[in-house]
């Protein structure tokens, strides 16, 4: 009798100690508790790959400081929906009166879902089991511990604002009927979750790219998380001899079939750390999943997250080296090495309120990114390049952009980049030009609102660049101001930034340039512009900082080569305004 009551005994403590660790150990309880289905059908432990692992991760980083919001953008058939059901069931069973709600783009989606989790129940191994309050379709419910899992479909309109939920899983989100107005009505309703889960594939430029584009820019709440298809082992396929690997290893980067642009299997290896076998399974699945189609492939299984949201339009830069600029500009935003310093240039008055010089004020929101170092010396002349794109006023939220090019060292130090009034724009202008001691011409356009910006710059002596006519077989100064975008000019300024781009003949190391030259296309209509910028009016796609530095190149081009010189030879009013500017402040030679 004994023995058997220290056998119970034992086997209590071990139960309570599984218990535990199930309870504080997820990962520990995923494999040991949770079964799924593979892809064979058979079922069996659920063991978190790298990417659900590193995922879980970062969700457990962001629990510990209060509640979460995670926007999940994924290839298919990664098990993320599988793994957040698996997170919303631990949570619910090990928590009391939690409430969850699991929706899906179509009812097949939801029923999978609600498939997933019921399968978790069902082959749960822990005793005693939780008893249900009601099980069917649409709900599970335990009885004691009065939690819920609500499964239902993303319709057209509200859904949800009646109800309140500590837990939200979202998925297929960007396929949503009407996702504006859906996740508008269940927002409400979880004001106060403990975490929501959107998790989908890219569907092109849509507002699920808009929610994506503003949780990477840290304009929302929901933390970003993408996953490429090269961080899933399955999606590898090996070859049936040396010989063959070989011959596949000569023909990387050449066919046009699996190519979209040239060399793009050699940057997955270069830049990616793709395997041949990986690149052999990305053939296969472009033959057989994707129609042959490689921009199909990128949006189903993409590398990056710009690749996801693939663009309809022919893209008019060359992709390669954009993604690649990006990728630099982005590593060093994150290595805290650019920008150099942040914020906004503030006059300096004389005695009678005339602003007669700058001084510069740090703020991280501030209107200005200084990139480079700066240095100017009295004796250079015609060294910096700016161009200025000023807001249309366009539903989207265009912004007003004035990106300025050292000439000495072909490198973009200054962006100016906000919105504003273009009359407060052209202030904005001379103050640059007075931090830059005067060695500044400025390129506007002049549509739309670019005028009044020009004007006022005009009436402060900000430089601008003005046109010229050689129609009389001389040059004759015509003073008209600033660049007129037509459909005449803009293709010629945007051949000139493309031949920059393309041959590296400037550095630029704001990676939202970069963002915005990949989904920078011609349309159906040959026109180039931001991606739907004519189609949808909601959709964040711009082209403000491309033209802005089209507009650079232009006044680059158009400017004498800078120089050093002893001697002066600048009008007597610019020199004598640059020296009373310099009596008032102290140097701005270098940040």
């Amino acid at each position: 009798m004994a023995d058997n009551l220290r056998a119970d005994l034992i086997k209590r403590q071990k139960a309570k100690a599984f218990l535990k660790r199930c309870r504080e150990d997820f990962i520990f309880f995923a494999e040991k508790c949770l079964k799924i289905k593979d892809e064979q059908g058979n079922i069996v432990p659920f063991v978190l790959n790298v990417a659900q692992k590193r995922f879980y991760i970062k969700y457990q980083e962001a629990k510990k400081k209060g509640d979460v919001r995670f926007i999940i953008l994924k290839p298919r058939q990664l098990g993320f929906s599988t793994l957040v059901q698996a997170i919303l069931f631990h949570e619910l069973l090990f928590s009391r009166n939690q409430k969850a709600l699991t929706m899906g783009h179509k009812i097949d989606a939801s029923n999978n879902l609600f498939e997933i989790y019921n399968r978790y129940l069902k082959h749960l191994p822990l005793e005693p089991k939780p008893v249900l309050r009601r099980s069917n379709e649409k709900k599970i419910s335990y009885d004691i511990i009065g939690s819920e899992n609500k499964v239902d479909t993303a319709q057209s309109g509200e859904v949800g604002r009646s109800d309140t939920f500590q837990y939200l899983h979202l998925t297929e989100v960007a396929f949503y009927p009407d996702p504006k107005t859906t996740l508008l009505g269940l927002f409400q309703g979880s004001k106060y979750a403990k975490a929501i889960f959107l998790e989908t594939t890219a569907n092109g430029f849509n507002f699920f790219r808009n929610m994506w584009v503003d949780a990477v820019n840290g304009d929302s709440e929901f933390i970003p998380f993408f996953v490429s298809w090269l961080e899933f082992p399955p999606y590898s396929r090996p070859f049936d001899t040396i010989e063959q690997k070989e011959d596949f290893r000569k023909s990387i980067g050449i066919s046009p079939f699996y190519n979209d642009f040239e060399g793009e299997e050699r940057s997955l290896i270069e830049d990616h750390g793709a395997t041949l076998e990986q690149l052999n399974w990305r053939r296969w699945a472009i033959d057989n999943l994707c129609n042959r189609d490689v921009k199909q492939f990128w949006q189903e299984y993409p590398t990056t997250w710009q690749e996801a949201f693939v663009a309809s339009g022919r893209p008019v830069f060359n992709t390669t080296i954009c993604s690649a600029n990006f990728a630099r500009a982005e590593r060093l935003e994150k290595d805290g090495k650019k920008p150099i310093r942040q914020g906004n240039l503030n006059y300096v008055y004389d005695a009678n309120g005339k602003p007669v010089n700058v001084v510069w004020e740090d703020n991280p929101k501030g209107y200005i990114k200084q990139l480079e170092a700066i240095k100017v010396h009295e004796t250079e002349h015609y060294v910096f390049a700016a161009g200025g794109d000023v807001a249309e006023g366009l539903e989207q939220g265009d912004f007003s952009d004035i990106p300025i090019l050292d000439r000495r060292t072909m490198k973009v130090c200054l962006v100016w980049h906000g919105h504003t009034d273009p009359d407060i724009l052209a202030e904005e202008e001379h103050k640059i030009q007075l931090f830059l001691k005067g060695e500044v011409y400025f390129n506007n356009e002049m549509n739309n609102h670019g005028l009044t910006t020009i004007t006022s710059a005009y009436k402060l002596g900000v430089h601008q660049y003005y046109r010229q006519d050689f129609s009389k077989g001389f040059e004759v100064d015509k003073m008209d101001l600033g660049t007129k975008t037509t459909p005449q000019t803009k293709p010629m300024m945007v051949n000139d930034l493309n031949e920059y781009i393309r041959e590296a003949l400037f550095e630029d190391n704001e990676k939202e340039f970069w963002g915005e030259c990949l989904t920078f296309v011609r349309n159906a209509k040959g026109q180039m512009q931001a991606q739907n910028k004519d189609t949808d009016p909601g959709v964040k796609c711009f082209d403000d900082r491309v033209m802005a530095r089209a507009l650079m190149i232009r006044c680059h081009k158009w400017m004498p080569a800078y120089y050093r010189d002893s001697v002066d030879n600048r009008p007597q009013w610019l020199r004598d305004m640059l020296t009373q500017g310099r009596k008032s402040t102290t140097s701005f030679d270098e940040a």
